[in-house]
């Protein structure tokens, strides 16, 4: 198999406009303390059937260790907005559950690192976002995934509805590494 889908997938990343790009950031102590559902809903979070836009929609969530610190960049797979070509593969996967109560952030900045393309972008704020050469997976639960059972017409199903449990897929696509921001600048 050739490297084809990995520079597609990067270089669909580095043609990105990211001055474009609303974030939000936010601290691994306030994701603990935050209802990550109503978060990851703010993500502009869509499919091929239906867009719709929240009142405060966000396209990326900056996640940060304390300022100053690392930062993880996540997007939702859906979004429009990253054109991207979707990897053929990821470089690790957990849930929002485990990155919220099990420290497991510094184990994600490990997995991108050894993951890293040697690629780097500058994120709305001009910060530079380092692209892995595979996506890191966070699956979460996001409002969308509440609509629960399906929808019948007489015995056709006309809607197939989402079980107990369903999550939604968002990449975790680089990391900002700010020992070696600040050391560049």
């Amino acid at each position: 198999m050739s490297n084809n889908w990995k520079n597609n997938y990067i270089t669909g990343i580095k043609n990105m406009d990211f001055s474009n790009v609303t974030e939000q950031v936010i601290s691994l102590y306030q994701l603990k303390r935050t209802k990550t559902t109503e978060l990851m809903t703010t993500l502009r979070h869509n499919d091929c059937y239906s867009y719709t836009e929240i009142e405060g929609s966000v396209d990326a969530l900056i996640l940060h260790d304390f300022p100053g610190g690392d930062v993880i960049y996540i997007v939702s797979k859906n979004n429009r907005k990253f054109e991207f070509k979707y990897p053929e593969g990821i470089c690790g996967e957990a849930r929002m559950t485990d990155l919220k109560r099990n420290d497991i952030f510094f184990d994600i900045i490990r997995l991108l690192k050894s993951c890293d393309s040697k690629t780097t972008v500058l994120t709305a704020d001009n910060k530079p976002l380092r692209i892995s050469n595979k996506p890191f997976l966070l699956n979460a639960m996001t409002n969308y995934d509440k609509n629960y059972g399906n929808i019948y017409h007489g015995e056709d199903l006309v809607e197939e509805g989402n079980l107990y449990g369903d999550t939604s897929e968002f990449y975790i696509i680089g990391y900002i590494d700010y020992l070696d921001y600040i050391s560049n600048q």
